[in-house]
């Protein structure tokens, strides 16, 4: 793979603010950011010299969306591509993906998150000054838009965006001598986080870096237009990925490991001897759909997007009544959906959803491993079912789904399809309405 190191720039640590290691609890710290006052319903607190202020405050002042993941007790702050990401306990965290150490990690103090805010304040390229005497910590923007050339003897580069301290610090452009360009986010002067770069022999890298390499989700774009699309760990295929040829055909799939396929994924075996619900092709003519049919369709419409629609009557394998849709646009078939009737009794479309489950992961890779859970409750209801029914998946399912709490969902992919099978409950606790659908959509 190309690897242009001429894009690295030197990297700097951030500057630690020493801050008194006393904590007073009669004196309350004030927070100001850029003059205004901030509000907290919990007051800041000191540890081990390290202000820690409550978690969503900051990051929305900051611009900042903030998520918390309770499964493993993870915060992530996202903005503009960039992100923030640190847990509970962990003196380890990461900003655009470049790791850093805490001096005091994020804790929990009486159910509230508290995070420490000159890191979060110093990785959003901000200014941070304690006042000791009036225990007042001043927080002041400083990145700067101006253009600079960086003096190279072996690439003359220049760069343009966000500076910090004379250094690139979050978005830019670097521009290096020999035409080759990158767009994207910078950290002490090293690419990390989303960005773009083309090269001068006409390839191109769309994705995610790590201090200054291809690292996480990304596009490589060869100069012949051939392409992977994946994984990438330091400049290298690593992971789950795919290698298409110029004109979007798969060359091959599966887990990549330092560039290597290691682990070829299921290919697309779809056949009409195979898989017993998709047995057309994506680009078909309504005609023709219609002619690989016995029957007559049910219903002929156009859908809110324009898309025309033909509907047909379908009998499940086991013998529940439901539909068949097929959808077009203007390059042909695009979309296929079963959907069955739907009914009070759990068990009838239970056993339609679980032999759909089996036939389509005999054929695909399912996306979502063995879990085809997703609730819509927190944390402490999910172990409550999970203890009262045990290893009983059936009642639980039942149970959960009945209140609304539930959709099972299995979702799985081929080279030219996403397919999803759903089962939920349209109605109440007192009057559910179970069904269950299938749909094929092309990629």
């Amino acid at each position: 793979m190309k690897i242009i190191k001429s894009l690295l720039l030197t990297s700097m640590f951030a500057t630690s603010i020493a801050l008194p290691t006393n904590v007073f609890a009669d004196d309350a710290i004030t927070v100001y950011v850029d003059g205004q006052q901030l509000s907290f319903e919990v007051e800041p607190v000191i540890k081990d010299g390290t202000t820690l202020v409550p978690l969503r405050a900051i990051f929305e002042k900051f611009g900042y969306e903030v998520s918390w993941h309770p499964e493993d007790q993870t915060i992530l702050g996202l903005k503009d591509g960039a992100d923030i990401q640190m847990n509970i306990g962990n003196n380890q965290a990461y900003v655009r993906g470049k790791a850093f150490t805490l001096e005091v990690s994020p804790t929990i103090i009486n159910g509230n998150t508290l995070v420490p805010l000159r890191f979060i304040g110093e990785a959003s390229g901000m200014k941070i000054a304690w006042d000791g005497t009036n225990r007042r910590i001043d927080v002041k923007s400083q990145t700067e838009n101006i253009a600079m050339v960086i003096t190279n003897t072996l690439t003359g580069s220049t760069f343009t965006g966000e500076v910090v301290n004379g250094k690139p610090n979050g978005k830019g452009t670097m521009v290096l001598k020999d035409g080759s360009k990158f767009e994207g986010f910078f950290v002490d002067g090293v690419i990390n986080g989303y960005g773009v770069a083309t090269y001068d022999d006409g390839s191109k890298y769309e994705g995610y870096w790590q201090n200054g390499k291809w690292h996480g989700e990304g596009k490589l774009i060869y100069s012949d237009a051939h392409y992977y699309q994946g994984d990438f760990i330091e400049n290298n295929y690593d992971g789950s990925g795919v290698e298409y040829d110029k004109n979007g055909n798969v060359l091959r799939m599966g887990n990549y490991s330092r560039g290597v396929l290691v682990s070829p994924s299921k290919q697309d075996i779809r056949k009409k001897d195979n898989d017993k619900y998709f047995t057309l092709s994506w680009g078909m003519s309504e005609s023709e759909v219609k002619a690989s049919r016995s029957d007559k369709p049910t219903l002929e419409r156009k859908d809110s997007k324009g898309n025309n629609q033909i509907v047909y009557d379908y009998t499940f394998e086991l013998g529940e009544k439901g539909k068949v849709g097929y959808i077009f646009n203007n390059t042909g078939l695009i979309e296929v959906m079963y959907l069955t009737e739907s009914m009070s009794e759990f068990d009838d479309l239970f056993g339609v959803y679980t032999l759909l489950d089996m036939d389509l992961s005999s054929l695909y890779n399912n996306e979502n491993g063995q879990d085809d859970f997703k609730w819509r409750v927190d944390d402490i209801a999910i172990k409550a079912y999970k203890k009262v029914y045990a290893n009983d998946f059936r009642g639980m399912a039942e149970m959960a789904m009945r209140s609304n709490e539930l959709t099972l969902l299995a979702q799985f992919k081929s080279i030219d399809s996403n397919i999803d099978l759903a089962m939920y409950n349209g109605g109440s606790l007192s009057k559910p309405s179970y069904t269950v659908g299938l749909s094929y959509v092309k990629k």
